[in-house]
């Protein structure tokens, strides 16, 4: 995945210099995983009709949706081609922005985020990062989510949440 910057991981606290603005804080669908609702993903700034849980997932590089999500996301990326059952690519000449709205807030990932570089095949194809292999109604947003933000993981608060 391109990498635009450095990462910081700070336990205690939160590190102001390294984002502007205020934080926007989502809470915690349940009390085990960091799970926020997902409203809608859109391409292109066009909604989809994709909703569900979204789970933030840092072990996770990539962003993972169900089966049906997965086949809705790709009818609308021109050019788009199954490799696999869970794995995609796309034109990288054209790879657009994608918006994941959590708690009513849109999460724009620029298109250099998707694209995990050249597909083995080639032809002018890239790899998607958005694949496959999330349970029924449910989204992962690993690392090609969350390198795009600075993440708060908040347990202080009853009940947790995530800025």
């Amino acid at each position: 995945m391109p990498k635009t910057g450095t990462g910081e991981l700070l336990l205690g606290g939160v590190n102001a210099a390294k984002f502007t603005g205020d934080l926007t804080y989502l809470p915690i669908e349940s009390g085990t995983l960091w799970q926020v609702v997902l409203a809608d993903v859109a391409y292109h700034k066009q909604p989809l009709g994709i909703s569900g849980i979204a789970i933030i997932a840092s072990a996770n590089s990539l962003i993972q949706l169900d089966q049906k999500s997965l086949s809705i996301f790709y009818s609308a990326v021109p050019g788009a081609k199954r490799l696999t059952p869970t794995r995609w690519s796309v034109p990288c000449n054209q790879i657009a922005n994608v918006t994941m709205t959590l708690g009513g807030i849109e999460f724009e990932i620029p298109g250099t985020s998707i694209s995990l570089g050249p597909a083995p095949a080639g032809n002018n194809q890239c790899l998607s990062a958005i694949a496959g292999g999330a349970k029924t109604g449910h989204a992962t947003l690993g690392m090609a989510f969350l390198e795009n933000y600075y993440m708060v993981f908040d347990k202080s608060t009853t009940p947790f949440r995530v800025g």
